[in-house]
């Protein structure tokens, strides 16, 4: 059984503009609307696939109950804790040439009564999962020790995509089945170089003793550490993006589906990793184009490189 956390969860629109004017006005066509936040898209790449999976997180208000609804109606099963205040709205704003702006609430204040209670409901639903994946920020108001002791009752296997200060003050507390961060992400929250990064992830996934990690390369694909052993995956064929954000999290949710599914590591990054290059044809954050996942499945390859 597979649960995703989202503690900021929000309703993703995604816009489209011609072009941008400056200090001026800029009539914007909506093209989709959706729950969002990692965990949630992690959600919806398992889902996509038919797996059963549960979002679990904060959620408030209006903006909470549209969330919650249409996450139902995705086949996601939400299992939320309730909160004062409004769940956030994020938007991308899309050009032909890419994304040119992600403009996100902060979110709602989750007060220390709230936050001391969801500890004790997460302690109690994560015991009857056996994959967890917690991914994106972590939300201002929560005290900086807050996911290590979130996660310290977690028997799972644990999926992390997060970054900064939360994560350094996790791994050294437990020991992770997987990590997952995009290139930039990896170099700015353990103070590297953006160069020898083979060589840098042995050092990170052995220093904190990691099962799994993988660091995404945009169009260059990713490097895989897996058993003391380093893969890159990448695919020979070239599609047309509509939207890259949120195609980490198509990854991620696939890689959790097939390991359920009792695939193999290695087998089950490189469907994520078609899965991923996937979703850059879509809209909607985490969602799997299976017609192009299909086509493209047969030129991604994964090859040992270290």
């Amino acid at each position: 059984m597979i649960l995703t956390v989202t503690l900021n969860p929000a309703i993703d629109k995604v816009a489209e503009l011609k072009k941008l004017k400056k200090s001026s006005l800029n009539r914007i066509k909506v093209v989709s609307i959706l729950p969002g936040g990692k965990g949630i898209n992690v959600a919806r790449g398992v889902a996509s696939f038919g797996g059963k999976v549960t979002a679990t997180g904060f959620i408030g208000g209006y903006n909470g109950k549209y969330i919650v609804d249409y996450l139902i109606r995705e086949e996601i099963e939400p299992h939320f804790f309730p909160i004062e205040g409004e769940s956030r709205v994020c938007l991308i704003i899309l050009q032909e040439k890419g994304v040119i702006a992600e403009i996100y609430e902060e979110g709602p204040v989750i007060d220390n009564n709230s936050a001391e209670s969801y500890l004790s409901f997460f302690q109690e639903i994560s015991a009857k999962f056996n994959f967890i994946a917690i991914s994106g920020n972590i939300p201002n108001s929560l005290p900086d020790n807050y996911l290590p002791r979130l996660i310290e009752p977690v028997q799972a296997n644990l999926f992390l995509d997060i970054t900064g200060k939360p994560l350094l003050d996790t791994l050294p507390l437990k020991n992770i089945y997987f990590l997952k961060l995009n290139q930039k992400e990896f170099c700015e929250t353990f103070a590297i170089k953006n160069d020898d990064l083979e060589n840098q992830m042995v050092k990170i996934a052995s220093y904190y003793n990691l099962s799994n990690l993988i660091i995404t390369l945009g169009e260059e694909g990713v490097l895989v550490y897996h058993k003391k052993k380093v893969y890159r995956s990448y695919c020979e064929k070239k599609v047309l993006p509509l939207n890259p954000i949120g195609a980490g999290d198509s990854l991620l949710g696939t890689l959790i589906y097939h390991l359920s599914s009792g695939e193999s590591f290695l087998e089950a990054c490189k469907k994520a990793v078609a899965a991923s290059i996937s979703n850059t044809t879509l809209y909607e954050g985490g969602r799997i184009n299976h017609p192009v996942y299909k086509d493209i499945l047969k030129y991604t390859f994964l090859e040992k490189i270290g």
